[in-house]
């Protein structure tokens, strides 16, 4: 495959789609073929919409993401298109296994089965502790929920070399760094 899967990791309200659409406008500026997309993309309303137990979240989500690669993103790939995901795998980890407590076990095999295979080449991790309170069941946890959750993030950012922290702040300095990484990737 040609193309390059880019994931875009963080608490809700970091700033990850306004950076995604920015990085979008910059690399069709410069010719270079992209696309974006978001996770959960097929169950979506199902699962932000539902109070499921932590376990069945997991299998969702990994279902949703199944599809997705299936149908969105391995295509796209295939194409040759850089793939902008706003949330991957990383997600996974952070938000069921450090956040609610699920064996990292499973949350990494899932992870396995549900990519088939397909990995991001980078992770942009938007760092940023203070998560945005509002809209679906999962912006509506307590602070400490965040807070383990933010630590998931910590900790594949230490596991992971190709998992790149970025401090969420003003959106412009942002976008800079993260044009930076990309570009820094793109060439390798």
């Amino acid at each position: 495959m040609s193309g390059k899967l880019i994931a875009f990791e963080g608490l809700d309200g970091t700033g990850k789609t306004t950076q995604i659409q920015i990085l979008e406008k910059r690399l069709r500026d410069r010719g270079i073929p992209c696309m974006s997309t978001c996770e959960p993309r097929f169950f979506r309303p199902l699962i932000l919409n539902h109070n499921f137990d932590p376990s069945v979240d997991l299998l969702l989500f990994g279902a949703d993401r199944a599809l997705h690669v299936e149908r969105v993103i391995r295509p796209a790939l295939e194409q040759g298109l850089i793939v902008l995901c706003d949330r991957y795998a990383a997600s996974t980890i952070a938000y069921q296994c450090f956040g609610h407590g699920l064996p990292i076990q499973h949350c990494f095999a899932l992870n396995k089965i549900a990519c088939r295979g397909i990995y991001p080449s980078l992770s942009i991790w938007l760092d940023s502790q203070h998560a945005h309170k509002s809209g679906d069941r999962f912006e509506q946890q307590p602070s400490d929920f965040f807070r383990r959750v933010h630590n998931g993030y910590r900790y594949l950012e230490f596991r992971d070399l190709k998992f790149v922290g970025v401090v969420a702040g003003d959106i412009e300095i942002t976008a800079n760094a993260i044009a930076q990484i990309v570009e820094d990737a793109l060439e390798e």
